[in-house]
């Protein structure tokens, strides 16, 4: 049974963004998507490596099959993470624009991180999951308190 946490986030939810102009074979496949387990992958991942491009982080999020999301469809459980104010772009320090990586030759993409609240988040889905447990927890924690003051 799902149940919404004080974000609105549902690490069991089903179904997920897809545009209209798509064709019917990913509406049909959107409406079976497990997009909360994906984004709860995202925010573990992210806790564990501190940010990432859709690129680098789709190879750690896996679908029912057990196989990798493309990267077109973690960008799109990124969006639904900075829709629910879970991320955040790395920002330059000078001129406060987004930092891109390069992800293969010749093309970019822009570098997510978590927010506090996503941070938050994911802490919490880690020890509910038993996956930050002994020192990983205490990283996470600390890791939650010392970017606390970045996040305001």
């Amino acid at each position: 049974m799902s149940q919404l946490d004080i974000w609105g986030f549902d690490e069991n939810q089903v179904g997920g963004k897809v545009g209209n102009s798509h064709p019917e074979t990913s509406q049909k496949a959107n409406k079976n998507v497990r997009s909360g387990t994906q984004q709860a992958q995202i925010l573990l991942h992210l806790l564990k490596v501190n940010s990432g491009t859709a690129y680098e982080i789709s190879e750690h999020v896996f679908n029912t099959a057990g196989r990798s999301i493309s990267p077109n469809q973690c960008a799109t459980r990124l969006l639904e993470l900075r829709e629910k104010g879970l991320l955040d772009y790395v920002r330059d320090s000078g001129s406060g624009q987004p930092i891109e990586r390069e992800t293969t030759p010749g093309n970019t993409g822009l570098v997510q991180k978590l927010s506090k609240r996503g941070m938050e988040q994911a802490v919490r889905i880690g020890i509910n999951q038993g996956v930050t447990h002994g020192e990983r927890k205490t990283v996470a924690i600390k890791r939650l308190r010392s970017d606390t003051q970045s996040f305001t």
